[in-house]
């Protein structure tokens, strides 16, 4: 660490001044400094070695990661290049923090709202990450900064997903094991948010030989990590699902009712004399519900009781009028309506036609999908993702694109040999072209599975299926591409 610690008060790039070390490893170290660019202000620097990677592929990923832009991210503000001596370096401004969650571990464990508060902020980064097929690699405590009241996580360190782990090994480090195969995913970032988490209560890292340590964890943090440290990638918990956890445990509990005390008949107070006698209090007591309920007027002795008469010739008429309902002659029922039915179909949109030549070909698939030979068809644009089938009723256009006709080869995975990532597309192809003069046989083009923003990757051989790209990927890094070249299936 001397190398970096004797940078401390030299200028960079006639831009930054390294006014203060702060902590470093073998391939890069931060500083605080001074800067006269006026967009910058107050700003951290990374200063990267080019000894693990080439020049040109730290520039490009660190530029990828720029493009990023979330809170719980620390924001990479501009990149550069510099020489030191001989040595030539890279340098990534980023905005200033204040404190590093290594640095509070070492002093005293989290509580559980404070592990709770560092879990969400890092899975809505993770989120971030993921979402642009992209990993981080590098979760555990000392890249992990409070900036004010946020949570933030370095970003310096983003790679593509399947990027190998290099010189480094697994054990002794927050990756599971398998990342010495597969290179680093995000099922490897979640076992590290795990071996994180068991680290902010006990502030060391679990024993994976014994469950001890995880079982002692309390309530919903036990459980995710449990599920986070799975040896199968593909049984780990999902982003979604520790959020919910999380959510769940969070919050209020329903009150539960206070039990009911014992009850005990008052005693008796002692009265050495009676307010009212018990005559005047009967008295006054009815005076009271007299003046809130006052009585109705009772009836006058000829109203109180109905003559028998009236009862009988009640009865009487009943019987008759129930007699009469019953015999009545019956309304014949209506004859139902002969209108006939009107049915309605919605206007058939006829298919794109095949892109084909064959004449035989498109005029069966249009006898097929057309209810009528008369019927013209017309140049047709798709506005939505809902088409209709030969039979008028909608139908959702994802299955039937997957829908394959008798004598086609089911679609397999497309599979790209990437070799350099580069933010801009115009640096891409610079390379391509260096890469066509010295190896064509490598067949090296631009590509990128978001072409307005990039990234833009130089892929070798085109699309292939795995055992393909593995062997080429072989083939280029034994030709001279970088060590770090990779295989990745993409959708196209």
């Amino acid at each position: 660490m001397q190398f970096w610690q004797d940078l401390e008060g030299e200028t960079l790039g006639g831009m930054y001044r390294l006014k203060k070390y702060v902590r470093g490893d073998g391939s890069s170290a931060l500083f605080t400094t001074e800067s006269n660019a006026e967009n910058l202000g107050a700003a951290d620097v990374r200063v990267f070695r080019t000894e693990s990677e080439s020049e040109e592929q730290l520039v490009a990923r660190l530029e990828v990661a720029r493009q990023i832009t979330h809170p719980n991210l620390v924001r990479i503000l501009n990149v550069d290049r510099a020489e030191i001596g001989t040595a030539r370096v890279v340098i990534a401004a980023t905005e200033h923090t204040e404190e590093n969650l290594g640095d509070a571990l070492a002093e005293r464990p989290l509580t559980q709202d404070e592990t709770r508060e560092v879990v969400r902020s890092l899975g809505s980064a993770m989120r971030a990450i993921h979402g642009k097929n992209l990993v981080h690699g590098g979760i555990e405590p000392r890249n992990i900064f409070a900036t004010a009241e946020t949570i933030k996580l370095r970003s310096d360190l983003i790679v593509p997903i399947g990027t190998s782990i290099g010189d480094r090994e697994a054990e002794g480090t927050y990756l599971p094991s398998e990342v010495r195969e597969t290179g680093l995913t995000p099922a490897a970032d979640i076992w590290s948010l795990g071996v994180l988490i068991c680290q902010a209560f006990n502030q060391r890292r679990p024993s994976l030989d014994s469950t001890e340590e995880i079982e002692r964890l309390p309530a919903p943090f036990g459980e995710i990590v449990r599920h986070c440290l799975e040896t199968d990638a593909a049984e780990r918990w999902s982003i979604e699902k520790i959020t919910t956890a999380l959510s769940a445990e969070s919050a209020p509990a329903p009150r539960q009712a206070t039990p009911l005390a014992e009850v005990h008949e008052p005693e008796p107070l002692p009265v050495s004399k009676p307010v009212l006698s018990p005559r005047e209090t009967s008295q006054h007591h009815q005076d009271d519900f007299a003046s809130a309920y006052p009585r109705r007027r009772p009836l006058p002795e000829k109203h109180r009781s109905i003559p028998a008469s009236l009862y009988v010739g009640g009865v009487v008429f009943a019987l008759v009028l129930a007699s009469w309902l019953l015999l009545r002659p019956k309304a014949p029922k209506p004859a139902p309506s002969s209108v006939p039915a009107v049915t309605t179909a919605e206007p058939h949109v006829a298919d794109p036609a095949p892109a084909t030549t064959d004449n035989s070909q498109t005029s069966a698939a249009t006898s097929q999908n057309t209810p009528g030979s008369n019927r013209k068809e017309s140049p047709m644009r798709t506005v939505a993702p809902v088409r209709a089938t030969g039979n008028g009723m909608p139908q959702n256009a994802a299955p039937a694109a997957a829908a394959k006709t008798p004598g086609t080869q089911t679609e397999r995975p497309v599979w790209r040999v990437i070799a350099y990532a580069y933010g801009k597309a115009e640096d891409a192809q610079r390379r391509v072209e260096e890469i066509k003069a010295k190896h064509p046989e490598l067949g090296p083009e631009v590509f990128s599975a978001e072409p307005d923003h990039g990234p833009y990757l130089v892929v070798l051989g085109g699309q292939m299926d795995k055992n393909e790209a593995t062997r080429l990927k072989r083939q280029a890094v034994a030709e001279g591409m970088p060590r770090d070249t990779y295989a990745q299936n993409y959708s196209r």
